[in-house]
């Protein structure tokens, strides 16, 4: 019973945010709903928080939200809403909590694309890796593999850009 009280009260935030688009703050309590229900899908929630966004650019708690959502789904897009959330506003605890976890956990991470070799996740686990980038003109990706072969190599992929 309790969870079609939410869905019901989800339909009427939903209902209200369509007929109201403009309306201050709006998207922002249907956003709100949409965390405190445990809502399973966060793109739905940073969805609504942008929206706000669109009215208000400069909505404070609706950075915040986006920074929040994205904390746990997709650190570095979160972490320019709250860098924007804590230079419009600087004195907002959370907003320096939120900035805060984003850049302590590591935020944003150094990336490659030979981090999507699917075997790359146990490189460092149980054995390594060498990376040779095709950048120089006289590479030749079909004499490179064949002497990582003969050297032994257990694995070789090739990565595109």
């Amino acid at each position: 019973a309790a969870q079609q009280k939410f869905e019901q009260a989800r339909l009427a935030y939903e209902r209200l945010a369509q007929e109201f688009p403009k309306l201050p703050n709006v998207h922002y309590a249907l956003a709100r709903f949409l965390v405190e229900s445990s809502h399973p899908d966060p793109e739905d929630i940073v969805a609504a928080y942008q929206r706000e966004l669109e009215n208000n650019p400069q909505h404070v708690p609706a950075l915040l939200g986006v920074a929040s959502v994205k904390m746990s789904t997709d650190p570095p897009a979160g972490l320019p809403y709250a860098e924007r959330a804590v230079k419009l506003n600087p004195h907002v605890p959370i907003g320096r909590y939120i900035l805060g976890m984003l850049l302590l956990n590591g935020f944003p991470q150094p990336y490659h694309p030979v981090f999507n070799v699917k075997s790359f996740a146990t490189a460092s686990r149980d054995r390594f890796f060498l990376c040779v980038e095709s950048h120089d003109p006289q590479f030749d990706a079909a004499k490179t593999r064949e002497l990582l072969k003969q050297l032994g190599a257990y694995e070789v992929s090739e990565v595109q850009e």
